[in-house]
């Protein structure tokens, strides 16, 4: 489970390393014949610890640095 504070990288571009400041809940405007679909948790991410840099993903496409 990623955590406010912890340091990820994007599985798909791992250029892209920071830190997680911040989650939030997004609803899904998606419906399926099963019902309603849950929230999605997406991570706002500081490039490199610089707070003037930040770009949002989804917390499946995040892993964290070892």
């Amino acid at each position: 489970m990623i955590k406010q504070g912890d340091r990820v990288f994007h599985v798909y571009n791992g250029k892209m390393r920071g830190k997680v400041i911040a989650l939030r809940e997004v609803a899904i405007k998606t419906n399926s014949t099963g019902g309603a679909m849950s929230k999605s948790l997406i991570a706002v991410i500081a490039l490199n610890g610089d707070e003037e840099q930040l770009f949002e993903a989804p917390v499946g496409d995040l892993m964290r640095e070892a």
